[in-house]
């Protein structure tokens, strides 16, 4: 608005300008107004007066018209100049007159240049006809050819021309172009494709929602599905559901990051025929780095995979049980000790013999010990874990290798002795009317030194040699130490089993006090009191009931006798208020009905139940976290409280913390150890401290056997305690006398 008042006012002083120069130039006679009356002359000047406005006004208007005019002409040739078109004016004498930018940046300076000397010269011929046929004919024409630009390069255009008049109304041509180049390059690439597209690869095209679009005839000829079968359909129909859901996750995963993807898979034929393919499928985006289609090019190898199979199965595995052979074994035995070398986890292999087998062969035939060799391949099969190995070397010696074991040779050798048991438990179950059978077991660990793989053989086959000739269905280690810790961990095995049956259990109390040193509360920690043996130390059987389930019925026994206790101090107003800690393994927490378990003893029972407090330990809540969760807030819900054992020395977040039910915090004794000592000790028991504080949880210290270990835990804020300071863990009676 502004612009268009600063054009009208310069208007205005141009026209006053030229109107007082007339005004100068004229000779004025006044004379035929003396006669007039004063009003005749006042009536006059307003005639005059409305007639100079309204030529002012028509002024006005005529000068805004042209105003508009003007801007609507500039916005034209902005439109025409800065249009993706190019736009030409052609004279009669093939001279370019005019021509916007697009037409500049195509052909160079084009203006003042014939026309046709940007026409490619071998299109030059089809231009002057086309040039031709405008006489006499009227619209618009079209016409594709080449131009050559200025730096001698030739674009595809498409060219159309209308005949018109310009402002001289001289005949000229109009004419825009539009480079088409790109596009006659994808139609002759379309065109090779279309060739290529027959091929004995099978190939197969979907749009970007995976719909089939098109497949060749070699596509046809593997599968033996036409078009008319597959056509919008999606590929899925060619599944043989051998590859698992994370097979074809992974593909597409490949496929959206990479643009491709290519590998086997086992697809299905129309007449329900597996057969093995090799495929690659290709991502194809438009313009826009949009997906428009995909592209699988499919050739079947099932009869070359085949043979390459067969060859491979008759020599790395055995003929009767298709288990790894001896020379396989060695090409999977390498890296496993290699791996337990660096890693420091020991490994073992473990050298199995059947007993009497020849005599089995023998009397009965070939056939049936052949039938004994494949079931006992099978039950090892079904014993051993997806990380271990087993192999069939021949006749009747079998291999079975172990890795990933524990990096302490006593635990590697309870582990191992676990296995042993379950392999020979179920051969001596292969039981036929004319046989028993039984296997000699010998085993070689590795891990610790640089072995050969035939020395471990020979160690292990050493090993089953002692096992036979220490009687039938047994197991030892090619070392002699190993051997006695297997025997005393199997002697403390049976005893475990008996005894809960023979209450050889106890559970021993240990004080828990506050900042004023009163008992406030103990922890309940299980005895098992041998006739022969004296005290066990739970750190020696604890483990074995863990790894052979015994620490069920075991759990369940620590936490009856602890109900049992709390009742008996509710009755008595000197212990109602003391609050009892209990234990709680891993395997009994995550058991199905544990809160079921926990709401049967307190029914039975008749104390309060926030009197009992469970400590779970960091490792078991962070293995089901969710599972921890939830039963947490249903034994909440029964007054039951939380403490949290050996907090630090796991992986446990605020963000978890926050989340669980937890009523308090135990700092591990092995940070109290050294509080006095090792500043590390100290930043981290502060920081247990003060998160219990942010998280409103009480803090219990365990372990703390000195006055200064107290009085610095006092000093950091920490006002409960447990520890040999106080007290050792005593049986009730001398707990009793604590009070």
């Amino acid at each position: 608005m502004k612009h268009q008042q600063d054009a009208l006012n310069t208007a205005n002083a141009n026209l006053r300008l030229q109107a007082e120069s007339l005004l100068a130039n004229e000779v004025t006679n006044l004379e035929q107004f003396e006669d007039l009356s004063p009003e005749a002359l006042l009536t006059l000047v307003q005639e005059l007066r409305l007639h100079q406005i309204e030529l002012k006004l028509q002024n006005d208007e005529l000068r805004l018209k042209q105003v508009e005019l003007d801007r609507a002409k500039s916005r034209y040739f902005d439109l025409y100049d800065l249009a993706p078109v190019a736009y030409l004016i052609v004279n009669s004498s093939d001279s370019i007159t005019q021509a916007n930018l697009a037409a500049a940046q195509l052909l160079g300076a084009p203006k003042s240049r014939l026309f046709s000397s940007y026409i490619f010269n071998d299109d030059l011929a089809r231009y002057y006809d086309f040039i031709a046929r405008f006489k006499g004919s009227e619209g618009t024409q079209s016409l594709i050819l080449r131009v050559v630009t200025s730096d001698n390069h030739y674009y595809w255009v498409s060219l159309e021309a209308v005949l018109g008049l310009d402002v001289d109304d001289e005949s000229v041509l109009f004419i825009t172009l539009i480079n088409i180049d790109e596009l006659i390059k994808a139609q002759a690439d379309l065109r090779i494709a279309a060739v290529a597209f027959e091929s004995q690869q099978g190939i197969m095209v979907t749009d970007a929602h995976c719909e089939i679009l098109r497949i060749n005839s070699s596509y046809t000829n593997i599968t033996g599905y036409s078009a008319a079968d597959v056509l919008g359909k999606n590929p899925r129909i060619f599944s043989s559901g051998r590859q698992s859901p994370e097979f074809y996750k992974n593909m597409w995963e490949t496929i959206v990051t990479q643009g491709s993807w290519s590998g086997e898979l086992w697809n299905q034929r129309k007449n329900h025929e597996f057969y093995l393919a090799r495929l690659r499928i290709t991502q194809l985006k438009d313009a826009y780095d949009q997906v428009s289609h995909y592209v699988s090019k499919l050739v079947d190898i099932t009869e070359t995979q085949t043979a390459k199979d067969e060859a491979h199965r008759l020599t790395f595995f055995d003929a009767l049980t298709e288990l790894p052979n001896r020379r396989l074994l060695y090409e999977l035995l390498k890296p496993v000790v290699t791996s337990s070398q660096r890693s420091g986890c020991l490994g073992a292999l473990l050298f199995i013999d059947l007993d009497d087998f020849k005599a089995i062969n023998d009397s009965l035939g070939h056939e049936v010990g052949d039938q004994l060799l494949l079931r006992v391949s099978r039950r090892l099969l079904q014993c051993i874990r997806k990380s271990d190995i087993v192999a069939h070397l021949g006749a009747d010696e079998f291999v079975v290798v172990m890795d990933g074991l524990s990096e302490q040779s006593e635990e590697a050798a309870a582990q191992i002795e676990d296995l042993g048991e379950v392999i020979l438990a179920v051969i001596s179950q292969l039981e036929h009317r004319n046989y028993r059978c039984t296997a000699s077991i010998g085993v070689v660990m590795f891990g610790k030194q640089e072995v050969s793989i035939d020395e471990l053989l020979k160690q292990a086959d050493i090993a089953m040699v002692h096992a036979k000739q220490s009687g039938t269905n047994s197991l030892r280690f090619f070392d002699p130490k190993m051997q006695v810790s297997i025997n005393a961990r199997l002697e403390l095995k049976a005893g475990l089993r008996k005894a809960l049956d023979k209450q050889q259990f106890m559970l021993f109390y240990q004080a828990q006090v506050n900042g004023l040193q009163e008992i406030v509360g103990a922890e309940a920690l299980i005895r098992w009191q041998h006739p022969d043996k004296g005290f066990i130390s739970p750190l020696d059987f604890i483990p074995l009931a863990e790894s052979t389930g015994m620490i069920l019925p075991i759990g369940r026994w620590v936490l009856e006798k602890a109900c049992d206790q709390l009742q008996l101090w509710a009755a008595d107003e000197r212990t109602e208020f003391l609050q009892l800690s209990v234990n709680v393994s891993m395997r009994q927490f995550y058991e199905a009905d544990f809160v079921a378990q926990v709401h049967q003893l307190l029914k039975d029972r008749s104390f309060n139940p926030a009197r009992l407090k469970l400590e779970l330990t960091e490792s078991l809540v962070l293995k089901g976290l969710d599972d921890a969760r939830e039963k947490m807030h249903e034994l909440g819900q029964l007054g039951i409280s939380f403490s949290m054992d050996d907090f630090g020395t796991g992986y446990s977040s605020l963000a978890n913390l926050k989340s669980l039910s937890f009523d308090q915090l135990k700092i591990d004794q092995s940070f109290v150890r050294d509080i006095c000592d090792d500043e590390d000790d100290v930043v981290i028991v502060k920081a247990i401290i003060a998160m219990a504080k942010s998280l409103e949880m009480d803090v219990i210290a365990e372990g703390v056997e000195t006055h200064a270990q107290r009085e610095l835990l006092a000093e950091y804020g920490c006002q409960l305690y447990q520890g040999y300071l106080f007290s050792k863990p005593v049986p009730i009676e001398q707990f009793m006398l604590l009070l």
